[in-house]
């Protein structure tokens, strides 16, 4: 079958770190695909995924309805397991590598919605369970939160159905979301630049009409 692009642009390195790895499979039959790609590009590429076509492993086309970064496989403690747009993921909540790496990453990841926000890349995350939001929360403090999330996570795993679901814009989408709105702003400015100079061009001939008699006359050398 054709893939989307070349499976190296896809595969996870041998030296990638468990954390940015990505498992996909369909959800049901976790030994089917199971590929296992580069994490954040994978997310990017799932987030914008044709819906009419559904969403396939970028490899092999397979059905995706489930990530899993590289230490979540077959654990429960410490996982994050939650819904976002059509898709489940499973991520670890610990960060393990070398403390350069986190350093020149600028990734905290021992929260559970730090994980979500920064491999996501979202901003104003909000978090619900059964249509209720649980984060942000001003009542309870991140630490508190996080073990909130982890907690509602262990006992969804078993059923393999996501309680939670993440909702919120990822960084550098809002402007295709408002590209439309752009378009429509900048066309009427231009067909209304001249209406506007003119008008303006009128209210300074207007003044000058007004202000001049008051003003002394010139003296010319």
């Amino acid at each position: 079958m054709k893939t989307t692009n070349p499976s190296s642009n896809w595969i996870a390195p041998t030296m990638e770190h468990p954390l940015d790895v990505g498992i996909v499979s369909d959800g049901i039959n976790s030994n089917k695909c199971c590929h296992r790609l580069r994490l954040e590009p994978l997310t990017r590429y799932l987030d914008g995924t044709d819906p009419i076509n559904g969403s396939t492993c970028p490899v092999c086309q397979a059905p995706v309805t489930l990530v899993t970064d590289g230490l979540a496989a077959g654990v429960t403690d410490g996982i994050v397991f939650f819904k976002y747009s059509k898709h489940m993921y499973r991520l670890t909540v610990r960060d393990d590598r070398f403390f350069f790496l986190r350093y020149l990453s600028f990734r905290s990841l021992h929260l559970a919605q730090d994980r979500i926000s920064r491999l996501l890349n979202i901003k104003d995350l909000r978090i619900l369970c059964k249509g209720k939001i649980i984060y942000p929360d001003s009542k309870k403090t991140e630490e508190e939160l996080s073990k909130l999330l982890l907690d509602f996570s262990a006992s969804s795993i078993q059923s393999n159905k996501a309680s939670l679901v993440v909702m919120g814009t990822r960084v550098g989408k809002e402007l295709r979301n408002h590209e439309g709105i752009g378009v429509v702003l900048f066309m009427c400015l231009s067909m209304g630049k001249s209406m506007l100079y003119s008008a303006l061009n009128w209210m300074y001939q207007f003044v000058i009409s007004i202000f001049q008699p008051a003003l002394p006359p010139s003296h010319e050398d």
